[in-house]
């Protein structure tokens, strides 16, 4: 009979912390010389596709002097940053611009089952739709903190618990270093919002110590006459909808308080579903629980004295899919075959180039030089969405 081996709570300490140590390593090799991310820079051929014109047209408005006239390489050719693309961007119309007064549109990217290509289908969306000039907030929920590792902040080493959700969905909070001084009252999540280093998206990160925000609003449900779990998030947003166009939530896989939360605060959901079976079944899950969920709060007493909660658009997208499963052409018709108009008519291939750049937290929208069919994918998703947007704004 062989020795059983037996681990310690103390075993499993250093465990984590070689494992975060490791993680530390990966990143700052992915990130170096630097020990950052840095935004992608324009070729002449890619500004006038982010602007949609021609050439010559391009060429006659440099020459005019009034946008920003980037750089000459050695080579030659004229490049621009991200900022300066932005800049021809907003001055062709490829945003529209908020009449005054109106609130950003909030949009939640959900799923109970992971591995679904949520977290990279909010980043990417982020990332594409604040290359149009918009300015973009992206929320990390998840404690995972994957989507603060696309924006550029790693969750074990650079994300502190006071710049998650956790203190807001808390209601007070001790900011200080002082132990022993009195918690202040957290009203909206602007304490929270860090700069991203792609310019026109700022993101407020997570951690796994923001997992605590799901102990914390049932908590207040309980202490609280008249809290309502599912309005915690929206009320956050009061100041932040003013000072965004676009607020995108990425959420834990999981039908959680925060996940309920966002979903109450958004002005449409964003459901990605890989055409596989066990990803079928798990999102039929998610939306039963979620249906479940959504009649006993409209049927509440204080649901009930106001105007019912509507999502002007709900998009199924499907997310990697890959072409060489012989099943993915059944799975495709099933999806469609459920969820109807809800389908957007553009899938996200599963393709080698989307995968390698995952690994080195980036995402398609951040290589140079892109070779393959998943940027035009996601370039397609954002057109349709932003015309979305567009339609809430004009109250269409």
């Amino acid at each position: 009979m062989t020795d059983m081996t037996s681990y310690t709570i103390d075993d499993i300490v250093k465990q984590a912390n070689r494992a975060i140590n490791m993680n530390e390593r990966v990143r700052n090799t992915s990130f170096s010389p630097h020990l950052s991310k840095a935004p992608p820079i324009y070729n002449g051929n890619q500004l006038t596709a982010l602007c949609k014109i021609e050439r010559n047209t391009f060429n006659r408005r440099l020459a005019k002097g009034d946008l920003p006239k980037g750089q000459l390489t050695d080579s030659g050719r004229r490049e621009f940053s991200l900022a300066e693309a932005r800049v021809w961007a907003r001055a062709y119309g490829r945003a529209y611009e908020r009449a005054p007064g109106q609130e950003g549109i909030a949009i939640t990217v959900a799923n109970s089952k992971g591995g679904v290509g949520k977290t990279t289908t909010t980043m990417c969306l982020a990332q594409g739709l604040s290359a149009l000039s918009y300015k973009v907030l992206v929320v990390d929920m998840d404690p995972q903190g994957s989507l603060s590792s696309l924006a550029g902040y790693l969750p074990d080493t650079q994300v502190e618990e006071w710049q998650t959700v956790l203190p807001f969905c808390s209601g007070k909070y001790n900011f200080t270093d002082d132990d022993e001084a009195e918690p202040t009252p957290v009203v909206d999540l602007d304490y929270a919002i860090r700069p991203t280093y792609w310019d026109g998206l700022d993101v407020i990160t997570s951690a796994p110590s923001a997992f605590g925000a799901e102990f914390a609003i049932p908590t207040r449900a309980l202490q609280e006459e008249g809290f309502r779990f599912y309005d915690v998030i929206k009320n956050g947003l009061n100041s932040i909808k003013q000072n965004y166009d676009i607020i995108l939530f990425d959420c834990p896989p999981t039908l959680s308080y925060l996940t309920i939360g966002a979903a109450w605060a958004s002005d449409g959901l964003i459901i990605p579903i890989p055409p596989r079976g066990m990803d079928f079944s798990a999102t039929a899950q998610f939306w039963s629980l979620f249906t479940t969920i959504a009649n006993a709060i409209s049927e509440s007493k204080a649901a009930k004295e106001e105007k019912p909660k509507e999502w002007p658009f709900i998009n199924v997208l499907l997310s990697m899919v890959d072409s060489s499963d012989e099943r993915t052409g059944f799975m495709q018709r099933l999806i469609n075959d459920t969820y109807g108009s809800m389908v957007v008519p553009v899938e996200i291939p599963k393709t080698q180039v989307s995968s390698s750049s995952a690994a080195d937290y980036k995402t398609v929208y951040d290589l140079p030089k892109y070779q393959g069919s998943a940027k035009p994918a996601y370039d397609r998703v954002v057109d349709l969405l932003e015309q979305q947007i567009r339609s809430c704004w004009k109250g269409i």
